[in-house]
């Protein structure tokens, strides 16, 4: 797990567009993609982080999950990133388990690399379809998160899944979700 230092600027709040444009700021890279999920003070956002750990050869990167108001900068809340291996294997990676950080009920999210065109978990018996995005310095790296409402913190959803454009079971990878 990696965490920016203290002190570190953010963007400013991204256009309406579907993504913000991408980022000149140290430590976030490509564009912060807005999740529609508002929480009090502002709406959650998700994007990639950079990582440079000489004992992380393989990993050049992690997902975020952060807070921007309007108008104002992002907080960042949870941030995720593999340990071992590759960042781009195929497959599910740095999945953050839902949890509530100072107050705000932050969803499972995490990345897949490969063409995911869905993604679901399933939850008390029931199937949920994360939302996504793909990422806009590698479309083929997706984004995805699940709705708050559908998987409350403190929820362990089971059977992550990714299929295809064809609805093909697409590799799992690290499908587990960390904490913390």
């Amino acid at each position: 797990l990696v965490r920016p230092g203290p002190g570190l600027d953010l963007p400013a709040a991204p256009p309406p567009a579907s993504q913000a444009p991408a980022s000149p700021v140290r430590g976030t890279l490509g564009a912060v993609v807005p999740t529609g999920i508002q929480v009090t003070g502002g709406e959650l956002m998700v994007y990639a982080v950079a990582v440079d750990e000489a004992r992380l050869s393989g990993v050049h990167f992690g997902v975020a999950m952060g807070r921007r108001s309007s108008g104002g900068p992002l907080a960042p809340l949870a941030e995720s990133n593999e340990v071992t291996g590759s960042d781009r294997s195929p497959g599910f990676h740095a999945v953050e388990a839902a949890m509530t950080v100072s107050g705000v009920a932050v969803p499972e999210f995490g990345y897949y690399a490969g063409p995911a065109t869905k993604i679901t978990a399933s939850v008390n018996g029931h199937t949920v379809q994360a939302r996504q995005a793909a990422w806009s310095q590698d479309p083929s790296v997706v984004f995805f998160w699940f709705d708050p409402a559908q998987v409350p913190a403190g929820t362990h959803p089971t059977g992550l899944a990714a299929y295809d454009r064809t609805g093909q079971r697409l590799p799992e990878g690290n499908a587990s979700a960390g904490s913390g």
